[in-house]
């Protein structure tokens, strides 16, 4: 399969990171896929179109990541996971962009979102007041979506439902720059250490993945 990937990074001995700009029509797509029937099934069920183009660009992205392995996702408290794998994973879309976090670590997590000003007046629902604290007008949208992006991954990460946003996702102070590193702290029991938090600016969006 010939597949342009935007990047193909390995982030450490253990994590590789896939991003795919996604120009391919749905029939191209829908043919790499190599779609399980019930994931043809599920597939029938999407009815926009943008919708479907970002589902399958996913497992495109993954099988070019992983093209020796059988893939067939699953899902457990939305967390989804590969049947019959050692491999790990965490899954974003985004409007044009389609990002995959994969590794043969348990806690991965990812997010890319296209930054938009509509997050200006929502950061009190997702942040703490110590966060809220940290803001600073001049880079509001970018520090925003970095904090979004951040407690994003690493809900994802934690698959475990019902964790409060803006009471058990702490993030610690990082750089103004379009791209950096932090630390996050998941505030649960199963979760006594902190997390890495790597995050870049691309173009219009804003990617963030976590690790532990």
């Amino acid at each position: 399969m010939n597949m342009p990937l935007f990047r193909n990074q390995k982030v450490n001995e253990k994590i590789t990171l896939g991003i795919w700009r996604i120009e391919e029509p749905i029939e191209w797509l829908l043919e790499n896929a190599c779609l399980q029937p019930k994931e043809l099934d599920f597939y029938q069920q999407i009815k926009n179109d943008t919708r479907r183009k970002q589902w399958l660009s996913v497992r495109v992205l993954l099988k070019s990541l992983l093209p020796d392995s059988e893939l067939n996702i699953g899902y457990t408290n939305e967390k989804p996971h590969l049947f019959h794998s050692d491999f790990h994973i965490s899954i974003s879309h985004s409007g044009d962009y389609a990002a995959i976090l994969v590794g043969n670590v348990r806690f991965i997590g990812i997010d890319i979102e296209k930054v938009s000003d509509k997050i200006d007046n929502l950061y009190h629902k997702f942040l703490g007041s110590e966060e809220i604290d940290r803001l600073e007008k001049d880079w509001l949208s970018d520090q925003l979506h970095i904090y979004w992006g951040a407690k994003e991954a690493m809900y994802k990460m934690a698959g475990i439902k019902g964790i409060e946003f803006s009471n058990q996702l702490k993030i610690e102070p990082f750089l103004k720059s379009i791209s950096g590193k932090t630390k996050g702290q998941i505030v649960h029991p199963d979760f006594p250490d902190v997390c890495e938090i790597v995050y870049e600016k691309i173009g219009e969006y804003m990617l963030v993945y976590s690790s532990k």
